[in-house]
This record gives C-alpha cells, sequence and structure tokens, in this order.
C-alpha cells in the first residue's frame, strides 16, 4: 500500500504496487510548482574581504565578514581586546638621533640625544629643545649617557667612568634635572658625556 509523503504530499508506492505513470508524474508536478521557483546558491567563494554567493541566475551576493585577515589588509577604525582600546602610534619623526612617537591615545614619547663635542672636564648643563610641545610639564624624564671617546684621546675604555651632578655614593649617578617646560629640559651631567633622554607625557 503507498504512502505518503509529509511535507509535499508525495506519492510512494509500495514495494508491491505496479509503476504508475500517472503517479509518477503526479510527484513531479508536485516538486515543479512548490520548489521550482525557489532560488538557489550554486558557488560561493571566500576572500579577506568576505564570502561571494553566486545564484542560480549567476547574480552575486557580497557578504562582508567581521574578522582580521590572516595577511595583508588594513583595519579601518579602531580595535579592541578584551574591550580594551589598542593604542598606535598615529605620528613618528626623527631628527638626527632624536626621535618622537604619538599616540592615539594622547601618549607622547621622545627620546633627545645631545653630544658634547669636545669639552674634557666638570659638569656642564644643556637646555634640550624637544622635537614637539608636551602638553603640560606633568613628563617623566630618564636620562642615558654614553662616553664621548674622542674627548679622552689615550684613555682606557675601562678608566671612563662618568659621573652626573647629583652622583651618589658607590658610583651610582643621579641626573640633575633644571628648568622644565613644554618644549625644553635642562639636564646637568658630567662634560665628557653625551646625553639621551627620554620624556614621556601627553600631547592632547
Amino acid at each position: 500500500m503507498s504512502t505518503n509523503t509529509p511535507k509535499l504530499n508525495l506519492v510512494k508506492p509500495d514495494m508491491a504496487d505496479f509503476a504508475d505513470v500517472r503517479v509518477l508524474n503526479q510527484n513531479m508536478d508536485i516538486l515543479d510548482r512548490e520548489i521550482g521557483g525557489l532560488d538557489y546558491v550554486k558557488n560561493v567563494t571566500k576572500s579577506d574581504s568576505g564570502l561571494t554567493f553566486t545564484k542560480k541566475d549567476d547574480s552575486q551576493i557580497q557578504v562582508p565578514l567581521n574578522y582580521m585577515p590572516t595577511t595583508g589588509g588594513n583595519f579601518t577604525g579602531d580595535i579592541t581586546i578584551q574591550d580594551k582600546a589598542v593604542d598606535y602610534i598615529i605620528e613618528h619623526m626623527e631628527s638626527g638621533r632624536s626621535y618622537y612617537d604619538k599616540y592615539k591615545s594622547g601618549k607622547l614619547v621622545q627620546v633627545i640625544y645631545k653630544s658634547r663635542g669636545t669639552i674634557d672636564t666638570g659638569i656642564t648643563s644643556d637646555v634640550l629643545t624637544f622635537l614637539t610641545p608636551f602638553k603640560d610639564t606633568n613628563y617623566l624624564a630618564w636620562v642615558s649617557h654614553e662616553i664621548n671617546v674622542t674627548t679622552r684621546a689615550g684613555m682606557a675604555n675601562q678608566f671612563l667612568s662618568p659621573t652626573v651632578a647629583g652622583a651618589g655614593a658607590n658610583g651610582t649617578t643621579i641626573a640633575n634635572w633644571g628648568g622644565r617646560s613644554t618644549t625644553s629640559l635642562t639636564v646637568t651631567t658630567d662634560a665628557k658625556t653625551d646625553v639621551y633622554v627620554k620624556c614621556v607625557g601627553s600631547w592632547k
């Protein structure tokens, strides 16, 4: 005894039934009527920009995907990781051995280099002019120094132990900061050393 499919009511002859072309044609007519007009996707391609669906009439639908490309590409908006904004450099400038980096968050990092020339002895102060102004004087500063060997001809490197104004005991060195403004900082050190000053503050 034949049965019918639950959704389209197609006739399913029993194994003991004779084949009836009229039943087959009835099933075909139902299929043609119910699904013949349905749209379908015949091809899907993937790229870093998303998915492309090609329909039966060869028209295409572009579906962008919200994910990071594995290679190449650029983000057009800000990035957050675990709800925290990712900071990044929006401007970088170098001048000789000095440079600055401006960050989107408003942070400003500057490294200013000063060569001491040929002075042999003593303590000297230099006004180091920043490459770009800080928003205010609430910036942090660190000083490092390197021996200017050209000023100590004939002396072995192991004897080149620079001192810094305000030096502590046992050879420790403490930078002596002088005038501080948004555009410059005064640093006092041994005249025999070239100086790097790193400052971190705000530009906006």
